[in-house]
């Protein structure tokens, strides 16, 4: 071997053996607990696998091991998942010192911690739950989810999809994805999810057509009376329209729009729910729909008219003529001028004022997020305030156009003025 070779070739060797050396020392360490501990086995095959003893096990290295040493604590590491479980019904439970599932429960022992992004572990769910509340899962599996998750759709909603995981909370909580205000978003994760309804074959529309509705609208205000979901579905026991026990099953409609719209009978299943603009829609409610959209432009654009057309005639008579006609003798003497006698200011004002607030009631359910909507609509979960203006505005409206109407039959000189403008 040339010298020169032989001289590079042992330093080359010897950083080698201590690069091996140090790499082997991790292994060797874990080799040293295993020796004792079966523990190390089961790790390796968790989702802890990338850990080391001395990761959750202080003075591990010290032998004999020191009494007293405190046990790990999953919050070390996963501090927020920790904060959810103290806020949640569990933690609130076993703050009480009662029954309730921790960490180890629900994803085994720390040695043995399951991958939870696999799609064995999300299987698991159902019968995890089960434990305590098997009631609740029985109802469950004979529903449409549960029956879709039997049959191998692993994308189909279980517990923690709609509870959430860590930080579950009591269905009366304002936070809770369970709650009256956030059903809709929580049964829209799915329904409302286009991806998904295009690969089960789902209807799309669910959401736009709820979120159209009245009960949509009102639930948008912050109304948490409003039929949910939840309210028609059921819950856990969500069931096939066709099935003969689901409470959407058209037989059973008039009980279940009894809860909240007492004396229903069987004409509220005439019309299919959740309706949009198109062909489901029923054509008594086109009608309606398209008659507004006639009638509105119709009658603005007359009022615009009338009043541009008065415009238009001052205008010609003030520059082309340079004077205004003048008002015959007999309407001067019995007027006096008067644009407005006491009694139709009165109705004009009262018009001018049921109107404005009929446009802006209504207009504040259907954009209750707008800034000049939202001065209505912010106590509409504890009093319906923008409701009832809107209905008090509609009744001052007909009453004074049917005064209207009876004022110039009744009254001859109201008649003459009317005649006269």
């Amino acid at each position: 071997m040339p010298k020169n070779l032989k001289s590079h070739s042992v330093p080359a060797l010897a950083i080698g053996l201590v690069l091996l050396f140090l790499a082997a020392l991790p292994s060797r360490a874990e080799d040293t607990c295993t020796s004792c501990h079966e523990q190390g086995a089961k790790l390796a095959k968790s989702a802890h696998a990338s850990l080391t003893c001395s990761s959750c096990h202080v003075k591990h290295e010290e032998y004999p091991h020191p009494t007293n040493i405190p046990k790990p604590v999953c919050t070390s590491c996963h501090t927020q998942q920790g904060a959810d479980y103290a806020v949640s019904v569990h933690g609130q439970a076993a703050k009480k010192g009662g029954a309730a599932p921790d960490c180890s429960l629900c994803h085994s022992s720390a040695h043995e911690v399951a991958y939870t992004k696999l799609v064995g572990f999300r299987e698991t769910v159902i019968d995890t739950c089960a434990m305590c509340h098997s009631d609740v899962v029985e109802q469950y599996k004979k529903s449409v989810h549960g029956k879709a998750l039997a049959n191998g759709i692993t994308q189909a909603p279980l517990c923690t999809d709609c509870h959430g995981e860590h930080k579950i909370l009591s269905h009366s909580n304002q936070e809770s994805s369970v709650s009256a205000n956030h059903i809709r978003d929580t049964c829209g994760g799915c329904h409302g999810n286009v991806k998904l309804s295009s690969k089960f074959g789902l209807p799309s529309d669910r959401l736009v057509s709820f979120d159209a509705s009245f009960h949509g609208l009102a639930a948008k205000t912050g109304n948490e009376t409003v039929a949910n979901c939840a309210s028609c579905h059921g819950f856990h026991n969500i069931l096939a329209s066709s099935d003969p026990q689901s409470s959407t099953n058209r037989k059973n409609l008039a009980k279940t729009c009894g809860k909240c719209h007492e004396g229903a009978g069987e004409r509220f299943a005439i019309t299919p729910v959740h309706v949009i603009e198109g062909p489901s829609e029923a054509l008594p409610v086109k009608w309606v729909r398209e008659f507004y959209l006639l009638v509105i432009p119709f009658t603005i654009g007359l009022m615009f008219l009338h009043n541009g057309g008065d415009w238009v005639r001052k205008l010609i008579q003030l520059r082309a003529v340079g004077r205004l006609r003048p008002t015959p003798a007999k309407v001067v003497r019995l007027h006096r001028e008067l644009r407005m006698l006491p009694f139709e200011r009165v109705q004009h004002a009262l018009l001018v004022i049921s109107f404005i607030s009929l446009v802006w009631t209504g207009f504040a359910l259907k954009y209750p997020n707008q800034w000049w909507g939202v001065p209505l609509v912010m106590w509409e979960g504890r009093f319906p305030m923008r409701g009832i203006a809107h209905r008090v505005a509609a009744v001052v409206f007909v009453v004074v156009s049917v005064m209207h109407l009876v004022s110039l039959i009744v009254n001859r000189g109201l008649r003459d003025h009317w005649k006269e403008m």
